[in-house]
């Protein structure tokens, strides 16, 4: 096979149905999120309120909305500190470096004048009247007295001394010019000079040095001035659950500035806050429905599951607007929660509860008439959890019994955390409550679950592990007039069931589809070399085109008897897809040997009459099926040989256009092989050759007969 990229579909997509598809999704969400909202627009009328300032609350009054005003000492004090964190502005003087320069070769100019002018009596008084700068005595006396070489090499070195500590930045009114100097005096240590004449060059560097960037007080002023414009006005923020006014508290106009704040002088239905609520709803389901086709693709794609979660959702509000304003109206919102997640994984998947849990949680919250912070964190958690109670492996009883105990024990526990970080008292009763609803929450879903399961025609994971149950009709009849094709599809689980799980498909329908899809075998058990059991093969006496009608029509008779035993629909797709379109090969090579000079063999009509496999469990059984049939050929089933076998089967049937139509990637491909090969491997171990046998030798297989190779060239049926 090709070497494709990894993420690459085998199939190809019906953009238009996926189109289609999309529309009618996002419609029906849309539809949801509207009817939730009408049933939470009660929420948004607020209570009316009529005081006047200096009178007294004769209730406490919360907040049940967000609302804010503006605090002006608040904006007024972080104006202050904005303008103050503002930096001083600064403007470089680019001739301040060949200004200091100048002066340490003007001070070297003026010694020299001195030196130079013999009229001078008292040349150390010339010389400090001529500087502009301070010296002290030692280095005016140095300077007078020394020679014109060790003057001369002062001079160089202070001038380039300067001129290097004047290339960093030193901003005037700050210490940069004090930590300049320090460096110079530091630097001046190296230079090889003795202790008068380092002395001096430190004093005259030291004096030259002066600022490059200046303090510019207007720029300043203009930027403190702009960050003072910058800041926003102080908004305090009403949170719903706030205390606006206590029980007997004086009536201020703070007060009444928060009543019209919160509209409680003329209640109405804020039109503003009603758009917020419509798009907080929107958003929500969209975030919902997005990681359900993200993560769970199958139930995005199956339009009962996809209503049903919708439903759900609306059912639920329904709900919390009947029971709001009710004492107990948290115990009964975290309760109703936890039922719709065990609902929702009974009924659909987990990971559909798990999608629909912060939907839920903020549906309590946004029922609520306080939205309070814990009572959304607690409601989502439970939630999320209570649909992760269920496990579809084991028995209806059980799966309810432990999720009773387990979200019971959660709820309680989650609440009683939540009042500890949140700072609020929880009773013991009413956490008794709670953990009763809980309880009361899985028995709830389960009843729903039995109620609707069969009118709704549900394939809950539950109903596929009791299809799995051999006493079954279906399966009891398979087992007793059909052994071999029974023991074949158990075979074929075995194969397909880890395979679904290495590539995300559902491991549980996938082996109870096996189960399944060889039921149409039951009419002609017989015709099917699994079945025979060392009797005469009847093909032998059919044409080549009888027999490949006979061995298709399983097909048919199993999707009829699946119709008439009541088999899932979602079950029953396996028996008319397992074969796909595929070719009868042996048959149709058959019936070319034996056609006569001048006819025509028809592949068409040796081809099983279809659909492809739709979905990846159907596709992986399509698979399993093909490598089960030629695994019990392999004379020596090494390693090896069932890698060898296992690749050139899957190949071929990517290479027949089987899996066209299938959701498979190139690496859900290569998944699926090495667990077939894992699992087959497994099943034919090598017995071990003990040192008083000899060891066998490798032969090839001999020659089939001509109805055995249909065992191998038929791969999916033991035809």
């Amino acid at each position: 096979m090709p070497r494709k990229r990894s993420g690459r579909p085998l199939g190809r997509p019906d953009n238009r149905g996926l189109t289609q598809r999309r529309v009618q999704r996002a419609l029906l969400a849309i539809v949801c999120a509207l009817l939730v909202f009408v049933l939470l627009m009660a929420r948004l009328r607020p209570e009316q309120v009529k005081y006047q300032v200096g009178d007294t609350a004769t209730r406490t009054i919360k907040a049940t909305r967000a609302a804010s005003y503006v605090d002006d000492q608040a904006t007024q004090q972080l104006r202050a500190e904005a303008a103050t964190a503002v930096p001083l502005e600064y403007t470089r003087d680019a001739d301040a470096p060949t200004r200091a320069v100048e002066t340490v070769h003007d001070i070297f100019a003026q010694v020299l004048a001195v030196r130079a002018d013999t009229a001078v009596a008292d040349r150390m008084a010339a010389l400090r009247a001529r500087l502009d700068i301070q010296l002290s005595d030692e280095s005016l006396e140095l300077l007078l007295e020394a020679s014109n070489s060790a003057l001369q090499r002062v001079e160089r070195l202070a001038a380039s001394e300067v001129r290097q500590a004047m290339e960093r930045p030193i901003h005037s009114s700050t210490d940069e010019l004090a930590k300049a100097r320090d460096a110079l005096a530091e630097r001046a240590r190296t230079l090889g000079l003795t202790g008068h004449y380092r002395r001096l060059l430190v004093e005259v560097g030291q004096s030259a040095l002066q600022p490059n960037w200046l303090y510019n007080a207007e720029a300043t002023a203009t930027k403190r001035a702009e960050a003072e414009r910058n800041v926003a006005e102080v908004r305090r923020q009403l949170q719903p659950g706030d205390i606006v006014i206590a029980q007997d508290e004086k009536v201020s106009e703070r007060h009444m500035a928060m009543f019209r704040a919160l509209g409680l002088m003329q209640p109405s239905v804020d039109v503003m806050q009603a758009l917020a609520l419509l798009g907080v709803l929107l958003l929500l389901m969209i975030a919902t429905m997005l990681f359900i086709r993200r993560f769970a693709y199958e139930v995005w794609n199956d339009d009962q599951q996809f209503l049903l979660i919708c439903c759900t959702l609306i059912a639920v509000t329904g709900l919390f607007s009947v029971f709001r304003g009710m004492a107990w109206f948290e115990v009964l919102g975290i309760s109703m929660v936890s039922a719709a997640g065990i609902f929702l994984a009974l009924a659909v998947k987990p990971i559909a509860g798990s999608a629909c849990a912060i939907f839920l949680g903020s549906l309590v919250s946004l029922a609520s008439p306080i939205s309070e912070a814990h009572l959304l964190l607690t409601a989502t958690l439970a939630a999320l959890l209570s649909s992760h109670y269920v496990r579809a492996r084991e028995s209806r009883s059980s799966t309810i019994a432990r999720a009773a105990v387990l979200t019971a024990f959660t709820n309680a526990l989650l609440t009683l955390l939540n009042a500890l970080v949140f700072g609020f008292f929880v009773s013991g009763k009413e956490l008794g409550f709670i953990a009763a609803g809980g309880f009361a929450s899985a028995i709830l879903a389960a009843g729903v679950i039995s109620v609707i399961e069969r009118p709704l025609g549900l394939t809950t994971p539950l109903r596929l592990l009791e299809l799995q149950n051999p006493n079954e009709p279906v399966l009891k009849r398979l087992l007793t007039e059909a052994p071999g094709s029974y023991q074949s599809s158990v075979m074929v689980a075995n194969i397909a069931e880890p395979a679904a799980a290495a590539v995300g498909a559902d491991p549980i329908l996938t082996r109870t589809a096996c189960m399944y899809h060889d039921i149409g075998k039951l009419k002609r058990s017989y015709f099917f070399v699994e079945n025979q059991f060392g009797a005469e093969n009847p093909h032998g006496r059919l044409s080549p085109h009888l027999s490949a009608l006979v061995l298709m029509s399983h097909v048919k008779e199993g999707l009829e008897l699946a119709e008439e035993m009541k088999v899932p629909p979602i079950v029953a797709s396996v028996i008319a897809q397992h074969h796909g379109t595929s070719l009868v090969s042996f048959m149709y090579q058959r019936a070319q040997a034996e056609a006569g000079e001048g006819e025509q063999v028809r592949e068409s009509d040796f081809r099983y009459p279809g659909p492809k496999p739709q979905t990846r469990e159907n596709a992986i059984i399509m698979l399993a099926d093909t490598v089960e049939a030629a695994a019990r050929t392999l004379e020596e089933p090494t390693r090896p040989r069932i890698e060898a076998m296992v690749e050139r089967l899957v190949d071929a049937r990517i290479g027949d256009g089987q899996l066209d139509e299938a959701p498979l990637t190139f690496r859900d491909i290569t998944l699926v092989k090495e667990s077939f090969i894992s699992t087959l491997a497994g099943m034919f171990h090598q017995r071990l050759a003990y040192p008083t046998e000899p060891p066998r030798r490798e032969e090839p297989a001999p020659a089939p007969e001509p109805v055995e190779a249909a065992v191998a060239d038929q791969a999916g049926d033991g035809e």
